[in-house]
């Protein structure tokens, strides 16, 4: 949710419209665009325009992206001497921005799971969560807000009654600490998001609690990373796609010439 300070951010990169609220320096995310930045190859940059939908059908296919985005820019990424590339910048029509209240609860217990249930052509990201335990009945948010403040985030949220869950689209992480009225809590959610559980007329806080005297959390982090079994379900690409990999001590000095000569072409 950082601003970007360049257009050619890091894939996957969500850009979001924004408003200014009041006088306090908190942003509004707003879900009226919101767009998605993927990488692509040269061939999405063919002048013919069969080609480059084939080229935008293969990337939307890899992505899984449904419903099918409309790609709503190109730019072109120098590679530093390693080859050009395609930043593909899709419009989504329907964003999450914190205003996703699923009450449907499909239990998953590891990463394999949750791909299994995320990728079902039936699953409603609006409708449905995947969590590893059922939070008991859960009910639609009648509104629900989302603010950026200064080294934390702003939730305003209301129901009628009961419990609800806000998807929020967050990372989630074990450093993230709540607070605020409506009884909130924090639960992992969808494998990788935050999901916020709250009662009534809510005013909540979310605080990144991580430091360099208390770093636990992130060690949190990791055996959850471990017990889901998270990198057994990640395909790990080969080494050789980064063109500073270091396979055996005799690349060092290789790769070492290549960096230098690398930032030396940057200034």
């Amino acid at each position: 949710m950082r601003r970007a300070q360049d257009k050619h951010v890091a894939a996957r990169y969500h850009l979001v419209e924004r408003e200014q609220v009041g006088i306090g320096g908190h942003e509004r995310i707003r879900g009226q665009h919101r767009y998605l930045m993927l990488p692509g190859d040269q061939a999405i940059l063919d002048l013919r325009q069969d080609n480059r939908d084939t080229a935008n059908a293969r990337i939307i296919a890899a992505y899984r992206l449904e419903p099918r985005p409309r790609l709503h820019h190109i730019f072109l990424g120098a590679g530093q001497g390693y080859g050009d590339f395609a930043w593909l910048v899709y419009e989504l029509s329907d964003p999450n921005h914190g205003q996703y209240t699923p009450t449907t609860v499909k239990l998953a217990f590891n990463a394999k799971e949750y791909q299994q249930l995320l990728t079902q052509p039936e699953f409603d990201w609006r409708q449905h969560v995947a969590m590893e335990g059922d939070p008991g009945p859960l009910t639609i948010a009648e509104d629900t807000k989302l603010y950026v403040e200064a080294g934390r985030v702003r939730v305003e949220a209301k129901n009628a009654g009961g419990r609800s869950l806000a998807l929020l689209p967050i990372q989630y992480s074990n450093c993230l600490k709540v607070s605020g009225t409506g009884n909130p809590q924090l639960v992992r959610s969808d494998l990788l998001l935050t999901g916020l559980l709250f009662s009534g007329e809510s005013h909540i806080w979310i605080d990144f609690d991580f430091g360099f005297f208390s770093a636990a959390c992130r060690w949190s982090d990791i055996a959850d990373m471990k017990r889901l079994k998270i990198p057994e379900a990640v395909a790990i690409l080969p080494a050789e796609r980064h063109p500073f990999a270091i396979k055996s001590i005799s690349d060092i000095p290789l790769r070492m010439n290549q960096l230098l000569d690398h930032y030396r072409r940057l200034q």
